[in-house]
């Protein structure tokens, strides 16, 4: 092989290595930034509160409950907010040192849904990303 062989020859390595890297940096997700977010005070009124509206272009919705000792119950909208109530779910406070937050994916009709909430053992602050 001459000069102008090993010349050429790692120009083309290093243009096939430029080329994979932009494609592999083209892959990469990234992490949506958040549409909306709110901080909202739930009660522990009978039949719980709006969380959050329906909104039909939202694609993912993160609720966390900042609160740091009173649980909360999340539900679907066509569900009444009670505590162990069927197809709610439940948020721990932030002193249990569990995970305080559920998330929504692309799942139709889940993460478009208005959400409604109920706080168990006086009010508490919940934060709710819409992406």
């Amino acid at each position: 092989m001459n000069f102008i062989d090993k010349v050429l020859t790692a120009v083309l390595a290093g243009i096939l290595l430029l080329a994979a890297y932009e494609v592999s940096s083209a892959q990469q997700p990234t992490n949506p930034s958040p549409l909306a977010n709110q901080s909202a005070s739930v009660a522990t009124t009978a039949g719980g509160q709006t969380l959050v509206l329906a909104n039909p272009t939202r694609r993912f919705l993160q609720i966390c409950n900042a609160g740091a000792t009173n649980p909360v119950w999340i539900c679907p909208s066509g569900v009444t907010p009670a505590a162990n109530a069927a197809g709610c779910f439940s948020l721990a406070p932030v002193a249990s040192n569990v995970t305080s937050c559920t998330s929504f994916p692309v799942l139709l009709g889940i993460n478009t849904a208005q959400w409604n909430a109920i706080a168990t053992g006086g009010a508490t602050n919940v934060t709710v990303w819409e992406y």
